[in-house]
C-alpha cells in the first residue's frame, strides 16, 4: 500500500503527529526515529527494509516516495501502531521506554479523538510516577507478547522465503510461474508491463532489463538448438534466479510464496 497524500494532525507534538493513512493511525518513519535518538533519522529505514517481511504480517506496509537532497529519492515508511511497536523492540535505544510511552498514548489519544487537544504527557513525569509506570509497563509487555506471538506463527514463512532467496540456480518464466501458482500467461505480462523483460522488434524471445540483471533477479542463458537442416543456431532465454522469484512472490498479483521445498532449476 502507499500514499502520496497526507494530512498531518496533532502537530502540537510534530515528533510524533499521527498521520491518518486511508483511514488509519501512523507514525512517519522519521519522526519514530528521533524520539528514539537516531543521529540520522533516515538510517531508521534500514531496520524497516531489514524487517518489512514481519512488519507486513503486522499490518499492511504504507509507504511513499520522497525527494532527500539533490533530487534523490527514498521511501518513507507509515508505521500502525503494532508496527511501531515493533520497530521499537528492535531499534533497542537508551530512549526506547520513553519512546513506547509516547508512542502507546499519541495513538490511544487518537483512538479516543482527543489527538488535537491532548498534548502528550511528559515521559519523564510518567517515569515518576509509579501507578503510571506499572500500568505503562504492563501495557507495554502484553505489546510485546502480542507482536512476539504474530511474528511467531509466520517464522516458518519467512524462513523459507529466506531460503528461496539464497539459493542457486534459476528457473525459466514458465516454470517460476508453476512455483508462483500464476498463469505463465500472466507472469510474463507483468514482468514486460514492470519492465523485467522486453522484446525486440521481429524477434520472438524475451531478453531482461539490465537493471534487473544487475539486481539478480534474472539471467541470460544462452544454449544452442538444432535446426531440421542440421545447422545449428544459438537461442538466448531469460532465466530467473532464486532471487527473482523471491521478488516475484512479494509483487506479482495473486502469487504465492514458493514452500520450504521449492528449488529453483539448474
Amino acid at each position: 500500500m502507499t500514499t502520496n497524500d497526507m494530512t498531518v494532525l496533532g502537530t502540537e507534538s510534530k515528533e510524533l503527529a499521527i498521520a491518518p493513512v486511508e483511514g488509519e493511525p501512523r507514525i512517519l518513519d522519521t519522526d519514530l526515529a528521533e524520539v528514539l535518538g537516531y543521529a540520522q533519522p533516515r538510517d531508521i529505514r534500514q531496520l524497516i527494509a531489514r524487517h518489512r517481511t514481519a512488519l507486513s504480517e503486522l499490518d499492511a506496509v504504507a509507504t511513499s516516495e520522497v525527494v532527500v537532497g539533490k533530487g534523490q529519492r527514498t521511501t518513507a515508511t507509515y508505521l500502525t501502531k503494532k508496527q511501531s511497536l515493533f520497530i521499537i523492540t528492535k531499534a533497542e535505544t537508551a530512549t526506547a521506554i520513553e519512546t513506547t510511552i509516547k508512542v502507546i498514548e499519541r495513538f490511544d489519544a487518537y483512538e479516543r479523538g482527543m489527538i488535537s487537544n491532548a498534548p502528550a504527557r511528559d515521559p519523564m513525569d510518567m517515569l515518576r510516577d509509579p501507578a503510571a509506570m506499572r500500568g505503562l509497563l504492563l501495557t507495554y509487555s502484553e505489546k510485546v507478547l502480542e507482536l512476539e506471538a504474530a511474528v511467531a506463527t509466520q517464522a516458518p514463512k519467512v524462513e523459507a522465503f529466506d531460503r528461496i532467496a539464497a539459493a542457486e540456480g534459476s528457473m525459466c518464466v514458465t516454470d517460476a510461474a508453476k512455483d508462483l501458482q500464476v498463469r505463465p500467461k500472466d507472469l510474463f505480462n507483468w514482468m514486460s508491463g514492470s519492465r523485467w523483460i522486453y522484446q525486440r522488434p521481429g524477434k520472438a524471445g524475451y531478453l531482461a532489463y539490465q537493471d534487473k540483471i544487475q539486481a539478480g533477479y534474472l539471467e541470460h542463458k544462452v544454449t544452442t538448438v538444432s535446426r531440421s537442416d542440421g545447422s545449428e543456431k544459438v537461442v538466448e532465454a531469460v532465466r530467473i534466479t532464486a532471487r527473482g522469484l523471491a521478488k516475484l512472490a512479494q509483487k506479482v498479483p495473486g502469487a504465492r510464496r514458493p514452500g520450504p521445498s521449492t528449488q529453483a532449476a539448474e
